[in-house]
């Protein structure tokens, strides 16, 4: 019989630090044991199950009245084995063991929390998204209040499709956001719009620890949204280089009045940092294999490769060109 693959099997950060293994190891001290692995370990719980229950008890400090001299009773039974018959304790004393007003118990499953816990995350959202909006207001109203009298307002000069779509990111640029000013800055810009004051540069570092984020099954959730809000205001970025950006111009108000799309690529590099958090998590906890990451290194590596090879191409082409001009002139 062929031995079933290995489904999830935690990091060894993760096994170091967990209570079971603390408990293991101080079990093992106390009554001396020679045992080398959890395998092991396991076969001795189920052969010692009173002193097992025993030190489990201790080492949880389950608090009680009584615990007892009496562990197990009829453990040949089942169902009818007891456990610490003659213990006597009080439940809710051990929920309410921390002493703050904090929950003592709360039911998750596949859905979420529940009860009071899911109204609590629900009013914490709702209060994130009402400040978040207090805070643009500061800036929004005082700009909506100043367009009716502005170049801007409708049927001005600086309104409609042309002036929206002005200084947006320009696909072609996708590679400055991991390798420094490919396209320049400022007077050294050499990209499709007519100046760039600013950049959209992240590294590849960031980008590699990103693409280590992607994976796992923690904050699931949280990841789709994020990518969503990532992948929406990068077409949001790219403005009229994309026939999405149309669409994002006729149905949201003020897109008539304003331009620069290209600013939105914040909204995209917040997305990007925080995948990049995840990926530095699982990383720590090694649950990224060395192959992945060399394999991301090298892709950049390639494209960095291919890029400076694009570079002196042109470089040489533009040499070129230079002096046949020259040579015709004489």
């Amino acid at each position: 019989m062929s031995t079933p693959p290995i489904l999830w099997q935690p990091s060894e950060r993760a096994i170091e630090e967990a209570q079971a293994t603390q408990f293991a190891r101080q079990l093992i001290r106390k009554h001396r044991l020679e045992l080398n692995s959890y395998p092991e370990f396991h076969q001795w719980t189920v052969d010692n199950p009173e002193t097992f229950w025993s030190e489990l008890w201790d080492f949880c400090g389950v608090i009680a009245s009584r615990k007892g001299n009496t562990v197990l009773v009829d453990g040949d039974k089942m169902p009818g084995a007891r456990w610490f018959p003659e213990a006597r304790l009080n439940i809710a004393e051990n929920l309410l063991r921390r002493g703050d007003r904090g929950d003592a118990l709360v039911f998750w499953d596949e859905a979420g929390p529940r009860g009071g816990e899911r109204w609590r995350i629900i009013g914490l959202g709702g209060l994130a998204v009402a400040l978040g909006l207090a805070i643009y207001a500061v800036q929004a109203m005082p700009f909506a209040a100043y367009i009716p009298f502005s170049p801007r307002a409708e049927g001005g000069p600086s309104s409609g499709w042309e002036y929206a779509t002005g200084f947006a990111f320009p696909p072609s640029e996708v590679f400055s956001t991991f390798y420094p000013e490919i396209n320049g800055i400022l007077d050294n810009y050499t990209g499709g719009n007519g100046l760039k004051h600013h950049t959209e540069y992240l590294g590849v570092v960031v980008m590699l620890l990103a693409s280590c984020g992607l994976g796992g099954g923690e904050r699931r959730r949280e990841r789709l949204v994020l990518g969503g809000i990532g992948l929406l205001f990068l077409l949001v970025a790219f403005g009229g280089h994309t026939p999405f950006y149309r669409l994002w111009y006729e149905v949201m108000p003020r897109m008539k009045q304003v331009r620069a799309a290209g600013m939105a690529f914040y909204l995209v590099a917040l997305p990007i940092c925080v995948f990049a958090g995840f990926g530095a998590s699982r990383l720590f906890r090694g649950e990224i294999p060395v192959r992945r990451i060399l394999i991301g290194a090298g892709v950049f590596a390639l494209i960095g490769l291919l890029g400076a090879a694009g570079a002196g191409a042109t470089a040489g082409a533009v040499a070129t060109g230079l002096a046949v001009r020259r040579y015709l002139k004489r």
